[in-house]
């Protein structure tokens, strides 16, 4: 896994361009042949693009339904890939996917809690 497209998805979507994020991290998931990195970028794919339906005036149902698909596949992965802290992207997931509904918008501040 190149980590220089991982870590300019992570730029992007901490930066709000969630749109740009998942498509940098596409091309990596399609070509990558270790199953665990291909399920973790996945699951960045799937915050992505449910961060982007956020912005959509009925997209929280979609929202919701990509965040929990990606806290699926992150789920079961190690505490730590790629010198991603994947156990803080876990917590972080939980608590965007519990904000939806409330009204309030997810917190989003960083992707991941700090790049190891």
């Amino acid at each position: 896994m190149d980590r220089t497209a991982l870590l300019a998805g992570v730029a992007l979507f901490d930066a709000g361009r969630y749109f740009e994020a998942h498509e940098v991290w596409e091309g990596p998931w399609l070509t990558e042949p270790d199953p665990q990195v291909r399920r973790f970028l996945q699951a960045l794919i799937q915050l992505a693009a449910g961060f982007h339906k956020l912005r959509s005036p009925t997209g929280e149902a979609s929202a919701s339904r990509l965040l929990g698909k990606a806290l699926a596949k992150l789920t079961d992965l190690p505490d730590e890939l790629l010198g991603i802290d994947v156990a803080g992207l876990r917590q972080a997931a939980r608590e965007w996917e519990g904000s939806l509904g409330s009204g309030a918008p997810p917190a989003i501040g960083h992707l991941v809690p700090p790049v190891l």
